[in-house]
């Protein structure tokens, strides 16, 4: 069935529950989000899409980037969300790459060269929510009413196409088709069921964000609409309509601690609260737990993949763990040789599920080389330990060999975590014709705590083995981060490698 389907069954079941809560306080049940989603197809069957036509969606969370994820379903559009970070250049990329026929988008958001730039060459409608003299206005989409007749759509026909971050090369246009996104909403989201208010702040243009949203619908839960992540927003959220879910990456819940440590905010409510994205440190896990009462539950996923593995409520916290895998979801951790490695033995980790990706979009060699004999590859390495539980060592890519020696950056990362002067972090590997690379490291420094260069070797070398520890430290006040948010890996190493060694600010 596509995934409209859940949209529809909920709304039988519960039609006067609450569906969506915007920032601005308007209530839709699921029976009118359900009615809003029709009346959308029906514009979008009078603007001429037919099944398989890519949709272009552009805008920071809000109700009608939820209607319209269901719309397309409902018509066999596929729905193509654009990052809210990308530059001109990077959308018209998406835009040409998908061959998108309709944009749909923010008007504080939208391209100046919208329409008429290279990107848009496919397009035939601009829609805009706001005032944009070149567009023509969101409302138009609603105004025909529902369709009088819609096609018949297959689980196995595409459904969304989600862009990669692509930090260091053009990203990759990720296929879900309708069978993998209830399967995601089935399996990935374990802890969002019918009684949860899910606060949503991170991007619904991502993956993470667009299964959050699917999984609560399928479910008939609440789902709050915070248009991005703003730590008194979401402790504001969380206090007024009594949130119980919160996911995001381990900066978002440093800045909730920093805000509701400066002003205190009744959040007992919520009781679930998942870290993804990167390695929570023991000392965040600390200061987390002691204000918020409940830890943080770490797990895994990928654009790929969807969510991976978890950290179930009968399991205790084993900090810095991703948990272990999903029930219905099955994981390995292989050799070079494709082999199953033994307990703390690191490996790839390959991924089977029905919520994985078909491919990537017009990309065969890569979808190729990701999919093999019904496992995806993931390029990203973790080892279990002998109780089950999984942990995350670093990308494929990454690993720094210096003379001979593998350094996982992640390993020093989370040492260097664990000094108090220290918010976070990246250790890159930088080529050197003696050794091959040799380690560096990049800190953000917490403002208050005076560190220096010297301070962070000696701590380091108390911790890990000679060839581990960075031969050099630039200390700085922030990190650049890629359009999903996380430390920006390639970008730093461009940048250092971009200039000679003295020239670095170490």
């Amino acid at each position: 069935m596509t995934f409209a389907r859940l949209l529809d069954n909920t709304a039988r079941r519960v039609p006067a529950k609450t569906a969506l809560i915007d920032d601005r306080d308007q209530i839709w049940t699921y029976a009118a989000f359900a009615a809003m989603t029709r009346c959308a197809a029906g514009g979008l069957v009078a603007a001429g899409v037919l099944p398989g036509d890519r949709i272009a969606l552009h805008m920071l969370n809000r109700v009608e980037l939820a209607v319209l994820y269901f719309a397309c379903a409902r018509v066999g559009a596929i729905a193509v969300p654009v990052n809210t970070r990308l530059k001109p250049a990077e959308i018209d990329f998406v835009l040409q790459h998908s061959g998108a026929t309709v944009y749909v988008g923010s008007s504080d958001l939208m391209p100046a060269s919208l329409p008429g730039s290279e990107g848009s060459a496919h397009l035939r409608h601009v829609f805009a929510l706001g005032e944009a003299s070149r567009a023509c206005p969101y409302a138009q989409l609603l105004a025909n009413g529902p369709a009088t007749s819609l096609p018949d759509i297959g689980a196995s026909q595409p459904a969304v196409i989600i862009y990669t971050s692509g930090s260091t090369s053009r990203p990759k246009g990720v296929v879900y088709n309708h069978q993998a996104v209830v399967a995601g909403a089935h399996l990935g989201q374990p802890g969002i069921t019918a009684d949860r208010v899910v606060a949503q702040a991170a991007s619904m243009m991502h993956s993470g964000g667009f299964c959050h949203l699917i999984a609560s619908v399928g479910v008939g839960a609440t789902f709050v609409l915070l248009p991005g992540f703003n730590a008194d927003g979401v402790l504001d959220a969380i206090e007024q309509h009594r949130c119980t879910y919160f996911s995001g990456l381990p900066f978002m819940f440093d800045e909730l601690v920093q805000r509701q440590r400066a002003r205190p905010r009744d959040v007992t409510s919520a009781t679930t609260f998942h870290a993804g994205g990167d390695t929570v440190s023991p000392a965040l896990q600390e200061r987390f737990l002691a204000l918020f009462g409940h830890p943080l539950r770490e797990g895994y996923g990928s654009t790929e993949a969807g969510r991976v593995t978890h950290l179930p409520p009968d399991r205790p916290v084993r900090t810095g763990s991703i948990g272990v895998p999903i029930d219905g979801i099955e994981v390995r951790i292989v050799d070079a040789d494709g082999h199953d490695t033994p307990p703390e033995i690191a490996g790839e980790l390959l991924i089977r599920s029905p919520a994985v990706m078909s491919g990537y979009w017009r990309d065969s060699v890569a979808s190729a080389a990701a999919l093999q004999n019904g496992w995806l590859r993931s390029g990203d390495l973790a080892r279990r330990d002998a109780d089950g539980y999984l942990w995350f060592v670093g990308r494929l890519k990454e690993i720094i060999v210096r003379g001979g020696s593998n350094v996982a950056p992640r390993e020093v990362e989370k040492a260097l975590a664990d000094h108090p002067a220290v918010m976070e972090s990246v250790v890159l590997g930088l080529p050197d014709d003696v050794l091959g690379e040799r380690v560096v490291a990049v800190v953000c420094r917490r403002p208050e705590i005076e560190v220096t260069e010297g301070d962070l070797i000696a701590f380091l070398r108390e911790r890990l083995a000679d060839y581990k520890v960075p031969e050099r430290i630039s200390l700085r006040m922030s990190l650049p981060k890629n359009i999903g948010g996380k430390l920006a890996r390639g970008l730093l190493r461009e940048q250092l490698m971009a200039v000679p060694s003295a020239a670095v600010d170490w």
